[in-house]
């Protein structure tokens, strides 16, 4: 059962910034069909004194997936976010096949993969 799956890691350099960056993702999500959250959208500090704001989401629905896709790039562009999210952030989207008889990788053609970094 092939799901489009959206990922991402947002830099900035707060705790507060990623915390608020995340709870306007999860704004976002509310009104989606999510399919599987396989993890909640997280906050961590890492060694550089950086803060990542992490999230994968598989949803039922493409055009869920797509928009979803589209609104984590609007925040790094010119949402009230925009300043907080630092360049080297990433979101991608794919055709999650893990679940096929026949695996593929997410990241080739096929899956229909495409990335955005700040």
């Amino acid at each position: 059962m092939a799901k489009r799956r959206v990922q991402f890691e947002l830099l900035t350099t707060t705790m507060g910034q990623a915390t608020s960056v995340l709870a306007s993702l999860t704004a976002d999500l509310a009104p989606k069909a999510v399919f599987d959250r396989p993890q909640p959208l997280t906050a961590e500090r890492d060694v550089d004194g950086l803060t990542t704001g992490r999230g994968h989401v598989r949803f039922a629905m493409v055009a869920d997936a797509e928009a979803f896709f589209t609104e984590v790039q609007a925040h790094w562009a010119a949402g009230p976010h925009a300043a907080s999210i630092l360049t080297g952030s990433r979101v991608s989207v794919h055709t999650c096949l893990h679940d096929e008889a026949i695996s593929a990788d997410c990241r080739s053609a096929a899956a229909g993969y495409a990335e955005a970094v700040k």
